[in-house]
């Protein structure tokens, strides 16, 4: 369950940027919905880290497959 306050904070911001005034169930239903979804998809980026920072000398996956982001070039090693 969230805190009452990031509930309140939730539905004070729902209602500022979409101009709908959410109900205390609604606000806890969709607050806990955003709040969910937001760890599911962080959850493994920090997993990963912790794991290769915990392993001397381990290479990232990117890393291992040799690939880049931005303007440089993007290759698989074969």
């Amino acid at each position: 369950m969230l805190p009452k306050e990031a509930v309140t904070e939730f539905a004070e911001l729902y209602l500022k940027n979409f101009g709908i005034q959410l109900t205390q169930e609604e606000a806890v239903e969709k607050a806990t919905r955003v709040f969910n979804f937001f760890k599911t998809i962080i959850r493994p980026v920090e997993e990963s880290t912790k794991l290769a920072d915990e392993i001397p000398g381990q290479e990232s996956e990117a890393e291992r497959k040799n690939i880049t982001y931005g303007d440089k070039k993007k290759s698989k090693k074969s």
